[in-house]
C-alpha cells in the first residue's frame, strides 16, 4: 500500500471513528446522565457573572434558593470558560456545551496520538488513540456521568506527557512555553486530575528520562512552576480559602469515599448502566494480557525507551486498580487531601491511560509476527482499529435526553418559580431543588447543613412567601425585617452588587437573604460598615438606625484573590514576551 494512500485512509477512519463516538452528542437536547441537567445551569450561572463584567467569576447569585455560592471560587472554570467563548459567539447554553465535549474528543484523540507516537511510532500511536478515545470509562464520563468537565481534563493530560517528553529531549523554548500552558489548563480543568497527575508526571520524567533530566531538570521544573503561576488566580483562592468552606458536607453521605469502592468484577462483567460503567472492556483485557505475554513470557526485544515505558505503565495499570478496591482504605484514609476527590473510581481515568499506551505495543514487529506472519502491519492497524471500535461501540446509548429551547429556562429557579413549575398547592420535590437550585454543598463553613436541610422541606411554603415581581431583581425576597418597621426598595442588583433604599420608621435589624462569604463588604451612607452573620445560615445582618439609608453591598476580592491574579498577570505577561521572542527568533531553544 502506497504511503500516501495509507495516510489518507489513516485520516478517514480518524474522521469516521470520531463522528461515531460524538454521534449520540448530536442528537437534540442534552444526554442525560449522574448529574442531571448541571451543566447548562452552571454555564448560566457563569454566564451572569460575565455579563456582570467579572472576567474572572467567583460568586454565583441564584444558588441555594437565592442565598449565593462561591462556586466558581472552588470548582475549576476552563471548560465554562471555553463554552462561554461560543456563547458569547450567539450559541445556545447546551450547543455551547456540546461543541466543547466534541472538541474534547478531537483532542483526545490527536493528544494520544501524539504521546504515543513519540514511543511507538505512527502505526502504534494511531491505535493507541483509537484504545483512548474509546476506553468505556472515558466514555462513560461523557454518557453516563456527565462531568464534561473531567473528561476534558483527561484529554490534555498526553498531551502534555508529550509536550514533556520533548522539552526534555530538546531543550526548544516553543516546548516550555506549551508545557506551561497546557498544564496550566489542566490545573484549571480539573483539580482532582491536577492532583493525582502532576506527581505522576514528575515520577513518569524521572523514571523515563533520568539522564536527559540531569542536564535539563531546571526547564521542566520551571515549567511546571510556570504553569501554576499561570493558574494561580483560580488554584491559590481555591486552596487558600478551602477552610471557609462546610468541609465535612463534601467527605460525608454520598461523598464518604468509604462508600465508593469497586470491586473486581466491576473491571470484567461487561453489564454496563448507570451503577456499573466501571469496564476495562474486552479490547483493554485483552491487550493487558498480550502485554503481559509479550514482555514476561515471550521477553521480545525493545528499545531501551519502549521497555521503561511498558513497565511504567504496567505498573500504573495496576495501581489504578488497587486504588480503585477496599484494599486500599489506608491510602484513602491518610493521604493528606485524597478524601476529598469522594470517588475512589476517579483514578480509572489513568487506567485508560496506560491501557492506551500498552495498546501500542500491540503493533511492534515481534507481536505482529507471532499472530499475523504474512499480514503487512498497516492492513493490521486498520483490522485492529476497526475491532477496537466496534467492541467498545455498544457504549454510546445514552438513556434519555432533555430538550430545553429556551436557555432562560436554565436559570436555577424556573423548575421551582416559572410556568413549568410548581402551582399552587403544590408541594417540591428536594431532588428538583438539589439539581435545579442548589450546587452540592458549596456553603460557608458556619451554615448549619441541618438547618439548611430543614430550609429545603419548608421551602414549599416558605419560598412562597418570598415572591416578589420579577421587575424587583429576582424571585425571591432579599431583605426580610427582623425586628422594627423597615420600608425598603432594591435600586440594583448584580449577581456582585446589590443596592438598597431604606426608610426606617425605628431602629431595627434587617436580614439580606444572601450567604456571607469573604469578599462582601457594606456600606451605609457611603460609609463602610460591618456585616453580622452570626447565625445558623450565614445570613448578612444589618442594624439600621430610624431615618433614610442607602444601603450598598458588593462582593470584592480578598488579599489571596488579589495577589494570585496577580501573580497570574505578570506570568501571562512574561509568557506572551518569551512567545513574541520564540517568533521573532524561532531557530532558538
Amino acid at each position: 500500500m502506497k504511503e500516501k494512500k495509507y495516510s489518507l485512509i489513516l485520516l478517514i477512519l480518524s474522521l469516521v471513528f470520531l463522528l461515531i463516538s460524538v454521534i449520540p452528542i448530536l442528537h437534540p437536547g442534552l444526554i442525560q446522565t449522574h448529574d442531571k441537567n448541571l451543566y447548562p445551569i452552571l454555564l448560566y450561572e457563569f454566564d451572569q457573572g460575565i455579563q456582570a463584567g467579572q472576567w474572572l467569576p467567583r460568586w454565583s447569585a441564584d444558588f441555594w434558593l437565592g442565598l449565593g455560592s462561591p462556586f466558581f471560587n472552588f470548582i475549576q472554570p476552563l471548560f465554562f470558560y471555553l463554552a462561554e467563548i461560543f456563547h458569547l459567539i450567539g450559541f445556545g447554553l447546551v450547543a455551547s456545551i456540546k461543541i466543547i465535549i466534541i472538541i474534547g474528543f478531537v483532542l483526545s484523540f490527536i493528544s494520544m496520538y501524539l504521546f504515543a507516537k513519540a514511543i511507538w511510532g505512527r502505526e502504534g500511536g494511531f491505535i493507541s488513540a483509537v484504545i483512548y478515545t474509546f476506553f468505556p470509562y472515558r466514555l462513560a464520563l461523557v454518557y453516563i456521568r456527565g462531568d464534561f468537565a473531567e473528561y476534558f481534563a483527561t484529554a490534555l493530560i498526553p498531551l502534555i506527557l508529550f509536550l514533556f517528553i520533548k522539552l526534555s529531549q530538546t531543550k526548544k523554548l516553543i516546548y516550555f512555553l506549551f508545557c506551561s500552558l497546557c498544564l496550566a489548563f489542566l490545573i484549571i480543568c480539573h483539580n482532582i486530575q491536577t492532583f493525582f497527575f502532576t506527581p505522576l508526571l514528575i515520577i513518569y520524567l524521572i523514571i523515563i528520562f533520568w539522564k536527559e533530566l540531569k542536564k535539563v531538570y531546571w526547564q521542566v521544573l520551571l515549567a511546571i512552576i510556570f504553569s501554576f503561576s499561570l493558574a494561580s488566580f483560580y488554584f491559590c483562592p481555591a486552596f487558600f480559602e478551602k477552610n471557609y468552606l462546610a468541609l465535612e458536607a463534601l467527605t460525608s453521605g454520598i461523598y464518604d469515599f468509604h462508600n465508593r469502592f469497586l470491586n473486581l468484577t466491576n473491571f470484567i462483567l461487561p453489564k454496563w448502566d448507570t451503577l456499573n460503567h466501571f469496564q476495562i472492556g474486552i479490547s483493554g483485557i485483552l491487550i493487558i494480557c498480550f502485554t503481559f505475554y509479550l514482555v514476561i513470557i515471550r521477553k521480545v526485544k525493545l528499545e531501551k525507551f519502549e521497555r521503561k515505558n511498558i513497565y511504567f505503565f504496567i505498573v500504573l495499570t495496576f495501581i489504578t486498580i488497587l486504588l480503585a478496591l477496599p484494599v486500599s482504605t489506608i491510602f484513602w484514609e491518610n493521604f493528606p487531601l485524597v478524601k476529598y476527590i469522594q470517588f475512589p473510581w476517579r483514578v480509572l481515568s489513568f487506567q485508560a491511560l496506560a491501557v492506551a499506551v500498552l495498546g501500542g505495543l500491540l503493533l511492534q514487529s515481534e507481536f505482529t509476527k507471532l499472530f499475523f506472519k504474512k499480514l503487512p502491519t498497516k492492513i493490521i492497524v486498520i483490522i485492529f482499529s476497526i475491532i477496537i471500535v466496534l467492541a467498545n461501540v455498544t457504549f454510546l446509548r445514552p438513556d434519555n435526553y432533555l430538550v430545553i429551547l429556551n436557555d432562560n429556562l436554565y436559570h436555577p429557579f424556573y423548575g421551582i418559580f416559572g410556568d413549568a413549575g410548581i402551582k399552587k398547592g403544590e408541594t417540591i420535590d428536594t431532588i428538583i431543588l438539589q439539581y435545579a437550585a442548589t450546587v452540592p454543598l458549596i456553603v460557608p463553613r458556619a451554615v448549619s447543613i441541618d438547618k439548611l436541610k430543614q430550609y429545603y422541606q419548608d421551602a414549599s411554603t416558605k419560598l412562597r412567601s418570598y415572591l416578589v415581581e420579577e421587575k424587583a431583581g429576582g424571585p425571591l425576597k432579599k431583605i426580610d425585617i427582623v425586628e422594627g418597621e423597615v420600608q425598603w426598595q432594591m435600586s440594583r442588583f448584580s449577581p456582585y452588587f446589590m443596592e438598597f433604599n431604606l426608610v426606617a420608621l425605628e431602629d431595627s435589624i434587617i436580614e439580606v437573604n444572601q450567604f456571607w462569604f469573604p469578599g462582601w463588604q457594606a456600606y451605609l451612607d457611603g460609609k463602610k460598615i460591618a456585616i453580622n452573620h452570626a447565625n445558623d445560615l450565614q445570613i448578612m445582618t444589618f442594624n439600621i438606625l430610624a431615618g433614610k439609608h442607602n444601603l450598598q453591598i458588593h462582593f470584592s476580592n480578598t488579599p489571596i484573590r488579589t495577589i494570585s491574579e496577580f501573580i497570574s498577570l505578570v506570568a501571562l505577561i512574561i509568557w506572551l514576551v518569551l512567545l513574541v521572542k520564540l517568533i521573532i527568533k524561532p531557530d532558538e531553544g
